[in-house]
């Protein structure tokens, strides 16, 4: 072999060694940028916010808004919490500077969440007269559903919005009932500020859920949903009536139902009680709990015989 051939063999040896090392670099490279996110190794920083966007609310000078702990619950890690510490803010405050203000913020595993929990322990409406009224709610758990990206060194945000105006029921006698309406937005790979004073300023970012949620009487929280009934409380207990549904003349009242509900054993907490049409006849439907589970249970309006009952959503 000539040495014109030697060198032409070594030279195409290097080129095949090269090539070899490039496609195998950019295989190495191309899998790991496809590593699912929710295996994706590393945290990412996730911004809790919140605003009250409603229409203007007479008679009401606060609404004070306090959270006890939010939770986000992950497709494999499960419940995580992203704060514990209370903080309460006054809603009206909020719409009145058009602003969001920080709820909370945390370093949390990379992955995709599906569920958002707030645990709502208190909630004081200011009037304008300076009277304070402790609002009833139908759950201290407000449950929203919706997709939450979070990846690895970037900020994610969830942004909830309180439409008071769709929340808020004031009673006959002065009492306040709050069935939460809000606005969700969550959005991944955001650019935020929070600013010393706690405000939160929303750049950008994608938006992968957005949407409104309300929630019921008995505590579920549904999509494009408000409470449109006339609400009162029974003690504490939320009574819910329409025009549709006329009370009079019934034998039995939605007091008495609740007081049945309970003694049948298939209820031991009562959250909410109203009048349906089931099968032709007139039962009170009364929500509530059994060893912290929902459940309903179906009361005739004319008998006071329990009907039958069904897990709660």
């Amino acid at each position: 072999m000539t040495e014109q051939s030697k060198n032409w063999l070594i030279g195409l040896i290097i080129l095949i060694i090269v090539a070899v090392g490039l496609w195998v670099y950019k295989a190495n490279k191309n899998e790991s940028s496809q590593v699912p996110l929710n295996q994706e190794s590393g945290t990412g920083r996730l911004v809790v916010a919140v605003t009250d966007a409603a229409a203007s609310l007479q008679n009401i000078k606060a609404v004070n808004l306090t959270v006890d702990q939010i939770e986000v619950q992950g497709t494999s890690q499960g419940w995580v919490t992203v704060t514990e510490t209370d903080q309460t803010v006054d809603l009206i405050s909020l719409k009145n500077s058009n602003s969001w203000e920080l709820l909370a913020q945390a370093e949390i595993e990379a992955g995709i969440y599906n569920q958002i929990r707030l645990d709502v322990s208190k909630v004081v409406v200011v009037m304008t007269d300076g009277t304070q009224v402790t609002a009833q709610l139908p759950s201290g758990e407000l449950k929203l559903v919706g997709k939450l990206v979070v990846e690895s060194g970037q900020t994610s945000t969830i942004a909830i919005d309180f439409l008071l105006d769709k929340s808020l029921h004031i009673t006959g006698n002065g009492k306040v009932i709050l069935t939460p309406v809000v606005k969700l937005e969550i959005k991944s790979n955001a650019n935020v500020e929070v600013d010393s004073a706690n405000t939160v300023t929303i750049k950008s970012g994608r938006i992968e859920e957005s949407s409104t949620q309300g929630m019921d009487i008995d505590g579920t929280v549904k999509n494009n949903f408000e409470v449109t009934s006339d609400l009162d409380l029974i003690g504490n207990t939320i009574h819910a009536s329409t025009k549709s549904q006329s009370e009079g003349g019934l034998k039995i009242s939605a007091a008495k139902a609740t007081d049945l509900a309970k003694a049948s054993a298939q209820i031991d907490t009562v959250i909410s009680v109203q009048l349906i049409t089931q099968n032709n006849k007139k039962v009170w439907q009364v929500g509530g709990l059994l060893n912290l589970i929902p459940k309903i249970v179906y009361v005739d309006a004319t008998s006071g015989v329990i009907v039958n009952s069904s897990a709660g959503q």
